[in-house]
């Protein structure tokens, strides 16, 4: 089971070729702290949408999209998850809402 620390250790899969690691190394401690940012955000919001949080780190539109894009890796290691579905305050359009996972 993955703790809180193993929320910053994940960045290639095994079975991704040796280029993938030595890319994930290279952008690690840059992913991390996304990660980190999403997180507490969420944490602080309680529920929403990834461009939601987004929003809420930053108002740099390429600084918020590397954010938004770590909802999906961060849900798939279990910190994360997703509770609904509704139109998202930043785009309108109908995103899913997320939860931090109490561990």
């Amino acid at each position: 089971m993955e703790t809180a620390l193993d929320l910053f250790d994940w960045d290639a899969r095994r079975s991704d070729p040796e280029t993938s690691h030595i890319a994930a190394e290279e952008l690690s401690p840059r992913l991390r702290g996304l990660r980190l940012q999403f997180v507490e955000a969420l944490t602080q919001l309680g529920q929403a949408t990834a461009n939601e949080v987004a929003a809420f780190v930053t108002s740099d539109p390429h600084l918020a999209q590397s954010i938004r894009k770590r909802a999906k890796e961060i849900e798939r290691h279990g910190f994360i998850r997703v509770v609904g579905v509704r139109a998202c305050k930043q785009t309108g359009s109908k995103a899913s809402v997320y939860e931090v996972v109490a561990k």
